[in-house]
This record gives C-alpha cells, structure tokens and sequence, in this order.
C-alpha cells in the first residue's frame, strides 16, 4: 500500500499456503512473485521446485522446467544434476545429460566420485555418436515434400539438447509451419531456444502462445526474461 515492496517472508507465507491447499495456480501465482521481487538462485530454486512438485511434473514438461533452473544458476546439489540428467538420458538427450553433469562437477557441486552421476555421465558419453548420427536422418526426414512436423520437432530437440540453439530454432520453426505436432511442446522449446540466443521478444511471442498444463511453465520462462536487462 505504501509503493514498497513487501517483506520476502510474505510471498513465501502465500506460497505455502496455496501448496499445501494444492492450488497449484496460486503457487505459480505467489512463488513467482517473490521471484520477481526477489531474483535470487535460492528463490528460483523454491518457486520451481515447490511448483513442480505441487503438479507431479514428470517427463517432457519436467524438463524444460530444469532448463530453466539449470539457465538460472538454480540447480543446487547432486541430486539436482543427477535427476536432471537421468531425465535427459530417458528423453534420448545424450549430450544434454553430459553437458549437466560436466557442468556440475565444474561448479564443485556435484563430487567426480560419485559413482551414480559417473555411471550417467559413461552411459550418455557412450551414446552421443550414435545420436548425432541419427540427427542426418531426421533432417533428411523434416526436410521431405509432404512431411509432418515431427521429424523436425525431433531435430529440433536434439539440437536443443546439444545447445546448438540456431539450428534447434529453424526446425522448430518448420515444424509448427507442417503441423501435426505438440504445438504447446513445440512453442516452449523454440522459446527455449530463443531465450537463450538472447531474442527475447522472440521467445517472448512464442511462449504466450503456450496454452493447457504447460501453460504456467511458459510463465516461469516469460517471468525469466522480463528480468533479463
């Protein structure tokens, strides 16, 4: 009331509340803004973990939810990076599950001796040729007169794993443009893709366009770049 912003505590007192009502709008609602009040990695940690859990994200969506704690220096602790990855390696993204875990171990949160995250690292080291290799093929596919968006979606999350996010963007692009694909799906990773070239109006566009249950992700991810500078 008096134009000051409120005490941290607030927004964590609204948050609680509304998760344990199971109001999972209303968590989105109040973890978010303690976010955009306070933007620590601590804060992005709370609000996308007590949000997940609250909606039993699994899966695809679960995801792009830890892209998001990964980009937002979120991640804390081995169990993050470990699940993290295991979740890569169980979407077929190989190099993103390496890319997670040699990035834990850089940032010392995550100890080189742990033989569970070794034993991923090995398993998704192990299988990124044969993964790239199989990139030539659903670009041959996508490509096709006549093809649906499926075969560039594919392209495009591989892509997307690898953090070549130019390419990830043109096939995602052809994907929504030849159709019979997961538009909500689509429209998040090419917003993904984008957020992360630095086009932020770009994203922007693409994840408003986000409806259904991954529409309160998109959110997060639009929360996220209206506190970029």
């Amino acid at each position: 009331a008096g134009g000051q912003k409120a005490p941290e505590s607030w927004y964590a007192r609204a948050a609680s509340v509304a998760y344990k009502a199971k109001l999972n709008a209303d968590v989105a609602k109040w973890t978010s803004a303690q976010v955009r009040a306070y933007p620590t990695p601590e804060n992005w940690r709370s609000a996308l973990v007590t949000y997940r859990d609250g909606a039993r994200l699994e899966g695809q969506p679960s995801l792009d939810l830890f892209r998001l704690m990964r980009l937002t220096k979120s991640l804390a602790g081995e169990r993050d990076f470990f699940e993290y990855a295991s979740l890569a390696i169980d979407r077929a993204l190989p190099g993103e599950a390496k890319s997670t875990i040699e990035e834990g171990f850089a940032s010392g949160v995550v100890n080189k001796s742990s033989r569970a995250v070794s034993e991923v690292l090995t398993l998704a080291t192990s299988k990124i040729p044969a993964d790239r290799a199989s990139i030539a093929t659903s670009e041959k596919l996508a490509n096709a007169a006549g093809a649906t968006g499926k075969p560039a979606a594919g392209a495009g999350d591989a892509y997307l794993g690898y953090g070549e996010d130019a390419k990830a963007i043109t096939f995602y692009k052809l994907a929504l443009e030849n159709g019979g694909v997961d538009m909500d799906q689509v429209n998040t990773r090419l917003g993904i893709a984008l957020a992360r070239s630095g086009q932020k109006d770009e994203a922007k566009k693409y994840f408003s366009a986000v409806r259904g249950p991954r529409a309160d992700i998109a959110k997060y991810w639009l929360l996220y770049l209206d506190l970029q500078p």
